[in-house]
């Protein structure tokens, strides 16, 4: 039988970087996790919140957003117990999305942007996932369709990610990347996503 690890400063030395005082038994509110989110806009609207390859969002900019996608999400038919999924690279819509599936009543299913067509046909089916978010990168994408209506996938989100980077990328990216870029079927299940500014 293993013993209890002693909590030393000697055996934990990042503890003497803590305030005096900190205690670790402290009541912690149930609330829903966007809360946090809510509380920060309220406390640090004007601060920076990301800073994604130059483009910068302040806490109120991402509140905003957020707000507004979650609306959206809600009209596209996400609601309580909706499995979303989240099918992209740490950008900016990440975290716009994954506070606003929250905020709309879903529930977030996070999807490794590496895996290959058939781990994500088995996540999808695994979890139920209704809705899949990706960017309009053609790596993606293309994994993504293939599995629209072959599971339980009903919907597609696609994010211009030309729209999340900051001028001159934007545009670098439009005439150097176009290749990368997928041509979006016509298709009444994919819907563009429009950056609510």
């Amino acid at each position: 039988m293993s013993k209890k690890p002693n909590m030393t400063e000697q055996n934990l030395p990042w503890l003497k970087k803590y305030p005096a005082g900190l205690t670790w038994d402290l009541e912690i509110p149930s609330q829903p996790l966007y809360k946090l989110l809510d509380d920060a806009v309220e406390q640090f609207s004007e601060n920076n919140c990301i800073d994604f390859l130059g483009k910068k969002y302040t806490y109120r900019d991402i509140g905003n957003l957020v707000d507004k996608t979650a609306k959206g999400l809600q009209k596209s038919g996400v609601k309580k117990h909706t499995r979303v999924g989240i099918f992209m690279p740490n950008t900016p819509y990440y975290i716009i999305f994954y506070f606003a599936i929250l905020k709309a009543g879903g529930i977030v299913v996070n999807f490794n942007p590496l895996y290959v067509a058939p781990e994500i046909r088995n996540q999808i089916n695994d979890s139920g996932t209704e809705i899949m978010i990706t960017l309009d990168l053609d790596v993606l994408f293309v994994k993504v369709y293939e599995q629209l209506h072959e599971t339980s996938l009903k919907k597609m989100i696609i994010c211009p990610f030309r729209e999340i980077l900051p001028f001159p990328k934007n545009i670098l990216f439009s005439l150097f990347k176009k290749k990368e870029q997928v041509k979006i079927p016509s298709d009444p299940d994919i819907i563009l996503f429009t950056h609510p500014e």
